[in-house]
């Protein structure tokens, strides 16, 4: 199912990513992590959301895998695919590592007010002590 992330059309793409969401103890949560990851800049919004939702669904050890991968992400030129990255950098709250707080502070700047809301949010559940470390 991993492999159909790559899959021409967005229609599969979407609906690989919206299977991998529903699983719930998916073995190879790693490995198709970085390949949900490259879905978040697809062209298409429903494959955006899809990817997001499965990433969202693996949970914090598999997203911390994938930190480089999410942080690249935050200056994409597309809005929704930093409010995507924010979001899921968000949900790692004080499991986030200090790079991913340092990056994610620049998008308060953002051009897109939902980035820069979904930026605070996401810095809010850190706390004061790392943000002291960001």
């Amino acid at each position: 199912i991993v492999k159909m992330l790559a899959h021409e059309t967005s229609e599969g793409r979407r609906a690989s990513a919206e299977f991998l969401a529903t699983m719930n103890d998916f073995e190879d949560a790693e490995a198709a992590a970085p390949e949900l990851i490259k879905r978040l800049a697809d062209e298409h919004p429903t494959v955006c959301a899809a990817a997001s939702m499965a990433l969202g669904h693996m949970g914090r050890p598999t997203v911390v895998a994938a930190i480089a991968d999410l942080v690249a992400l935050l200056s994409h030129s597309a809005w929704g695919t930093r409010l995507a990255a924010v979001e899921l950098i968000g949900h790692l709250g004080d499991s986030m590592p200090v790079l991913a707080a340092r990056e994610l502070s620049r998008r308060l700047m953002d051009d897109d007010a939902d980035v820069r809301h979904a930026t605070a949010v996401a810095l809010d559940r850190l706390g004061e002590q790392s943000l002291a470390a960001a």
